[in-house]
């Protein structure tokens, strides 16, 4: 963790860049799961947090309701 903070310090647009990434293939993966009638979705990433193994996305959020 201590390498990802020095990092953000170090190579902020770098970082930014990566974030954007990552964020724009999430958001393309919850778009699609919302088309084919996903009422929930799972990510196997613990986003950093190092205390869970996954993170579920409500279907409100899904939906866009």
């Amino acid at each position: 963790m201590e390498v990802y903070f020095a990092d953000l310090a170090l190579y902020p647009d770098e970082l930014r860049r990566l974030h954007e990434i990552v964020a724009g293939v999430y958001e393309q993966k919850i778009r699609l799961a919302a088309e084919a009638g996903a009422e929930g979705i799972f990510f196997c990433e613990d986003m950093g947090t190092q205390n869970c193994t996954a993170k579920k996305v409500p279907a409100k959020v899904v939906r866009g309701d």
